[in-house]
């Protein structure tokens, strides 16, 4: 069985650090608990704090402690994905963007070959959107198997550029890893 690391359920403080970023990654192996995080953050800005949410995603239907989380299917063009959120930020007002994941988004017509750099161009385009919004944006990034590969698999800033994010431009990013000494996972954030 996996516990958590109890820096992991102090969400309050979590969701106050995203809630004042405009780009936030969280970023891990398989397995490490991405969505429940992101899951408990966006449960704490809506019910807490009244801040709406919507969660751009592959499943068909997600609930989080009985709650059904609203969300858009992932699986379309990432220009059609923008417009969607667009729209939702300026009719619905909703103020947080998560988007799970980053590699299965259908990258932009006009990038060709070249993943990384359509990757790249996504992760500027949702920049740009969240500044000029005012909202905040979260991708669920999973992060290349060469992480396990180390003597010491602890995720770095640099493993973010093989999943296309250039850690110059977030503002936040939580990665998640067993820990070397105990059956739980930790988390560790990085600020910009």
């Amino acid at each position: 069985m996996v516990k958590i690391n109890p820096e992991l359920q102090n969400i309050e403080n979590l969701a106050n650090l995203l809630k004042s970023a405009k780009l936030s990654v969280i970023a891990s192996r398989p397995g490490m608990g991405k969505r429940d995080i992101a899951f408990a953050i966006c449960s704490h800005l809506s019910d807490k704090m009244n801040i709406p949410f919507c969660f751009f995603s592959h499943k068909k239907e997600i609930s989080y402690k009985g709650k059904q989380i609203p969300l858009v299917d992932i699986r379309q063009s990432f220009e059609i994905l923008l417009e969607k959120a667009e729209e939702m930020a300026e009719k619905q007002n909703v103020r947080l963007f998560v988007f799970d994941y980053l590699q299965i988004i259908d990258p932009p017509r006009n990038t060709k070959g070249n993943i990384l750099e359509a990757w790249k161009a996504m992760i500027c385009s949702l920049k740009d959107f969240a500044e000029r919004k005012n909202v905040t944006v979260l991708l669920i990034s999973q992060l290349p198997s060469s992480v396990d590969k180390r003597d010491d698999p602890k995720p770095v800033l640099s493993d973010l550029e093989a999943c296309g994010i250039d850690k110059e431009i977030t503002d936040l990013v939580i990665f998640l890893k067993k820990s070397l000494y105990a059956e739980e996972i930790v988390m560790e954030i990085a600020l910009n």
